[in-house]
Order: structure tokens, then sequence, then C-alpha cells
């Protein structure tokens, strides 16, 4: 953004030199690239030239500032002076032009359609006839060459003058060019073409806003006009329009076509909605004073939705806590005022320390107030805030009760020499398939892509299995068939319009031999009872108890009767079982294959947030053994269940070491044999005690089991 000092002048009194003027621009957050005498002005021949045929002397001086792409506002001459006016305490003039206006009314002369109120919402246009179209004076030769633009003729210069200085960019149009004088606001249609003012032709996308005629575009939408409906020297009649876009409708169409003007740098960043009826007919009325023309009562407008003041709370407290300053309420509402803002009144319920805040209408970057403190802050002085080393309390990170969770089971089950994989959470009918999902099934009932990269990936998966398994497929085919894997990750449940429910499992997957080889121990392969205790270690890494085992045969994917449910308490919280041949065979696993899910959500209900810690007794145990046969059919968790309950306090541990099926027993019945250790907190145990108690579960086991001990 260029502008001269005697611009400036035009509109605020200073007495400031160059140097102390870009300093104060700069630390009110305009900040002044460079400063130079106007007769170094880039290309400038063709002023330097101009000041000799016409005599005056180049003594101005240009400013180049960088203005931040959130300050649409200074993008003008008059936003430039707005700042310069609060930095030097005089007020802000405005030029006031009257409209004189022929009698005839415009709409005798062109008609306007606006047809994307959404993309356009204000347009005003306005026709000046019996123009003669001459060059510009030298006054406003001289300004434009001395920003960097150059004159074309009087309209045209006028045109982009009033951009320069007010920031609304307005463009000029040959009112006879235009078929049935009609001037149209649509989207192009695809394939559309235009020549522009670069005599350059240009095809147009659908999405791209133009300015049209009753047959054809005639410019694109606040980016550049086209050269079949530009000023030129037979130019009679003008239809001058003056218009808002919106900005990112804007910014997309001038990338892609890859066109930036002035004026489309200014429409990307927005303008200023409230002041384009004054623009409008200051441009008219100078344009006609100029080239003799006569403006036609009265303007084509639209403007369906008028603009509406916004109200921003500012709490005073809040503003000196957040700079470190000792402002009272008053000075902060001085500041505002001087900066164009409006104070609103507070209501009977409102806080006493709070203020309304009503931004101007060409401050639209102003939208919370975060962005009111801002203004106080520079208007006030960034060099005069006092320097404050930050108080604040400070505490010890923790952990999300979640991601402890994850992490603790993570470090149990690669302590057991498992690989984590992680997995995408895609999956698609053939891996399902594979999975002997049948149709129909839950399993299936997932959320699926509208727009899926492939076929194989199109819907979020119900269930971590299958994709552990082909991480152990891919494992597999390259001879790694000793890898147990897990896997953490979110499952996906469908709950038709509503967002879908996300839930953490963790699932594993083995087949092989868990444990390394190594000259002390021969080869071997895994079973149940790992896959049984990498579960059981992963819950006792939480402190919870082992869980309740029972039969499930509703998995799909499991071996007939080689599947059971997992529960802690009444609560189910997974599976776990051997893998169905079939599904071992589709994924090139060995025949014998475990695997195991567990939903995480379900044991952080019963995780303790703080472990706890019981001191070992020093007394002496009392170890005994119990020898039983029972129905076949009976589990070891129902003994086990009446030895914890019957033995008590006394009772430390009870450990399953024989099961026996003979000769020796009924073939109906089958032998277990417990090894049952005693110890009491407080004292020595005597023997007495123990066997008292031993008693006690031998007799419970016989009333409820039907056990009896073995011969």
């Amino acid at each position: 953004m260029k502008v001269t000092t005697s611009w400036l002048r035009e509109f605020v009194d200073f007495a400031l030199g160059v140097e102390e003027l870009c300093r104060g621009l700069t630390f009110l957050g305009q900040e002044v690239g460079s400063a130079y005498p106007e007769r170094d002005v880039p290309g400038g021949e063709e002023l330097i030239q101009l000041s000799h045929d016409d005599g005056f002397e180049l003594d101005d001086t240009v400013l180049e500032l960088e203005i931040t792409p959130n300050r649409p506002d200074c993008l003008s001459v008059v936003g430039i002076a707005r700042e310069l006016s609060f930095l030097v305490g005089q007020p802000l003039r405005t030029k006031k032009k009257e409209l004189s206006e022929a009698g005839r009314a415009v709409e005798t002369a062109a008609a306007l359609e606006v047809r994307e109120t959404g993309a356009c919402p204000r347009y005003i246009g306005r026709v000046i006839t019996g123009i003669t179209v001459c060059e510009s004076p030298v006054w406003l030769k001289r300004r434009l060459l001395a920003v960097g633009l150059r004159p074309i003729n009087a309209v045209v210069d006028f045109s982009n003058y009033f951009m320069l200085e007010t920031g609304q960019p307005l463009h000029c149009f040959d009112l006879d060019k235009l078929s049935d004088r009609t001037v149209v606001v649509r989207f192009a249609r695809e394939g559309e073409r235009i020549v522009t003012l670069d005599e350059e032709e240009r095809e147009l996308c659908a999405d791209t806003l133009v300015i049209a005629d009753s047959r054809k575009p005639i410019a694109i939408a606040g980016i550049m006009g086209g050269i079949d409906s530009a000023i030129g020297r037979s130019t009679v009649n003008v239809f001058l329009e003056c218009a808002h876009f919106d900005p990112l409708l804007l910014r997309r169409a001038s990338r892609r076509l890859a066109l930036s003007t002035d004026s489309s740098y200014r429409f990307e960043r927005g303008v200023d909605l409230c002041d384009m009826e004054r623009i409008s007919r200051g441009a008219a009325s100078q344009i006609a004073e100029l080239c003799g023309g006569s403006i036609l009562a009265g303007a084509l407008e639209s403007y369906p939705v008028p603009y509406r003041t916004r109200s921003l709370r500012l709490r005073p407290k809040r503003v000196n806590r957040i700079l470190g300053t000792d402002m009272d309420s008053h000075a902060m509402e001085k500041i505002l005022l001087s900066l164009g803002f409006v104070i609103g009144k507070n209501t009977e319920d409102d806080e006493a320390d709070l203020m309304w805040v009503e931004p101007p209408s060409f401050r639209s970057d102003v939208e919370r107030e975060e962005d009111l403190v801002e203004e106080i802050a520079r208007a006030y002085g960034y060099d005069r805030i006092p320097q404050k080393m930050p108080t604040t309390l400070l505490s010890s990170g923790r952990l999300h009760k979640e991601l402890k969770l994850q992490r603790s089971v993570k470090e149990t089950l690669q302590s057991l020499g498992l690989c984590e994989a992680w997995t995408l959470s895609l999956v698609g009918d053939e891996l399902l398939d594979r999975c002997r999902v049948p149709e129909g099934d839950a399993l299936r009932a997932g959320v699926r892509l509208m727009n899926p990269l492939s076929g194989d990936q199109d819907m979020l998966r119900t269930f971590m299995l299958p994709c552990l398994l082909s991480c152990a497929s891919h494992s597999a085919r390259r001879n790694e068939l000793d890898r147990w894997l897990f896997g953490l990750g979110n499952v996906f449940i469908d709950r038709g319009e509503e967002r879908p429910e996300e839930r953490m499992r963790l699932c594993i997957v083995g087949c092989g031999d868990p444990l390394p080889a190594n000259w002390a121990r021969q080869e071997g392969k895994g079973g149940f009872y790992h896959i049984k205790g990498i579960v059981e270690r992963t819950l006792d890494g939480l402190d919870l108890p082992a869980p309740t085992i029972e039969p499930n045969n509703t998995l799909p994917f499991a071996a007939p009767n080689e599947a059971f449910e997992l529960r802690l308490g009444p609560k189910p919280i997974g599976f776990l079982g051997k893998l169905h041949p079939e599904v071992s065979l589709s994924f090139d696993l060995p025949d014998v294959c475990f695997f195991a899910e567990l939903e995480l959500g379900n044991l952080r209900e019963r995780v303790a947030p703080v472990r706890g810690y019981e001191q070992y007794s020093p007394y002496p145990a009392v170890i005994l053994d119990l020898a039983i046969t029972l129905k076949k059919g009976t589990q070891h968790r129902e003994v086990e269940s009446v030895v914890r309950e019957i033995g008590g306090d006394l009772m430390e541990n009870v450990a399953l070491f024989d099961r026996y099926e003979g000769k020796q027993i009924p073939s109906d019945r089958v032998g277990l044999a417990y090894s049952i250790t005693y110890r009491a907190k407080d004292r020595t145990l005597t023997v007495s005690e123990a066997f008292g108690r031993h008693q006690e579960i031998i007799d419970a086991l016989s009333r409820r089991l039907d056990a009896r001990l073995r011969q």
C-alpha cells in the first residue's frame, strides 16, 4: 500500500517529520516498510517528465506500508489517515461532494438484475450520460504516478483514484456497449469465455461470479473488466459500478485464474458495506464534473440484507490482566471512541465491570473481546506496557485416565514379548468375508464411507480382529510365524443420523511359539492357556481380577466350541478363543491360531485411580493340599469361588496344580488337586485353625458342587 504525505494532509493535519511519522504508524500496527522522495518512485520517468512540462516541484514523500491481511480498512488513504488522526490527536476530515442529478430517472436508461445476492450482498449502479472522455488533470496524474499507477483517461483514472483513497474498488462500463443496457450479476456458465482488459481470453468455471449483460459476461466480478465494455475515447454514457462481493468466492476465482489486481486484493480482504452509497455519489459527481456529463436521478441498487451492527462484551479488568496494565475503564473507553468504536449502554442485569462495544462497519476484523484488547494495546502503546514476568500457579502434569490405561496395557503386553501393530480404521466386505462374518450380522452394520478410496476400505471397523489378522498374515508370508501381535484402536458403532459411537478396543492375535527358543528350551507352540494367560496378566497389570470365562458359540470367526466370553462381574469385557480353520486358511495362517479382544472402555470404569498397597504378612503360612473329584462340566472358577469365599481372611492363595481322568475315578467325574495357602496377618496361624478352615471348605464344596475327597 503506497500513499503520499500530501494526500494524507487532505484528511488530517499533522506536523510530524517523516521519521516520526513512520515510527508512529509502525507502533500503531501499520508498519512502514520504506519512505522515499516522490522523484525516486520506481519507474518514475513519466512523473519527472510531467513535472518538467507543467512546472511543479517533486517535493512530496511516498510511504510504502506493509498492511496485515486483517486490516483491509488500511488499504486506503482514508484508513491510514484515520490511524494518523488518532496518533496526532487531530480530527479526521471527510470530503463531501454534492450530487447534482438530472431529472431523468436512471431506470429509463439501464436495468439491474442481481441473481446471486449471497455472493453479491450489495450492488449500486449509477448512470452518467453525455460525457467527453478526456485526459486527467495534472494533479490526478501526479498522484497516480506517485503510487505506481499509469494514467489512462479521466473516467478510469478517477475510479482508480477513489479506490486508492477510500478502499472501495469501482468499475466503469460503456453503457452503449451493453446488450439491452442491462447489468446482470450471476455465476458464469461452464466453459463461458471473456477477453479481459489485459487482452487475454479466459475460460470461466461455473462458480466464478461475473458481471454480464443480457447475452455475455462483461467483467469478472471484482477482478477485471472485459475489453468489449471498456471505456474509450468514443464513450458517451457510463454505467458506474460500486459493489461488495464475497471475499472467499473472489479469492478462489483469483487463484484459479492466476489473476490478481488492486481491485481483487481489496475485495478478497473485505470492503466497507455501509460506505458504498457515499463513495458512489462522490465518484459519479467527480466524473460528471470533469467530463461534462449529467447524472441520472437515483441509483440501481440491490441490498436485500442491510448491515447489522455487532455488540461485543469487554471486561476492563480482563484487559488489564491480559496486558499487565493498570488502565481504568474511562481510558479504555476514550481509546475505543477515538478509533471509531461506539460504546453501548449496559442493561440492569449486566455486571458493573462490563462494557458493550460496537465496532464500526469498516472494522470487519473485530469479532471478539480479544480483538478489542488488541486495539486498546496498540493504541495505548506497546512500548508503554510494563515488562513483567508472568505469574501463574504451577501444577504437575498428569496423564488423562484413558491414556494412562492405554500406556499400562502397552507396557504389560510388550513386557510379555508381544509386538504392537498399528492398523487403519477401515475394512471392506472382502475382509469380513475372510472372517466368515455372515450377511446381516451386526459386525457388518458399520458406518459406510460415501466416497471410499477403494472398495476394500469402505467401512469403519466394528471390531479389531480383521485388521490384526491382516498384519499377522503379512508376517506369516515372511516366515515370521512366532510374532504375537496386539493392537489398540477405536471401533465405530453406527447410530443412524447421530455421530458414530467410538469405543477403544485391545486385540491380541497369536500363532506359533510365543516364547523365544534357546539351548535350554525346545521350540513349542502356543495354546489356549497362553492367550488366556496374556489376558489375565494384562488385567493384573491394571489391578483387576482374572475374568470369568463362559462359553460363547456366537462368534463366526471362532472354531466350534472353542470361543469364550470374558466378564468382570456381570459386565462383558470381550472375548477370546481359537480361530476357525477356514479363517486361518483365508489369511494364510497356521491351523492353530488364537485371538482375544477386550473393550477398554469397560475396563476404565473398574481401574482404581491410585494403586493400593497392602502390607505383606510377616507370619508363616500353612499350606494344605486338597484333592477332590467333581462331575464333568464343573468349572475350575466355581471351585475357586467357593474356596475364596469360605477361606475368608485366612486364605491367602489357591492354585490348581493337577487334573486327572482315569481308571481310579468314575468315568463321569474328573479329579482336581489344589494347593491352598493359609496365613494370618496379625499372628502366627496354628495348624488346628488352618485345618478347621480347610474342613469348612471341604464341607461347602461337597454341599454346593457335589465334591468328594479322593481316596
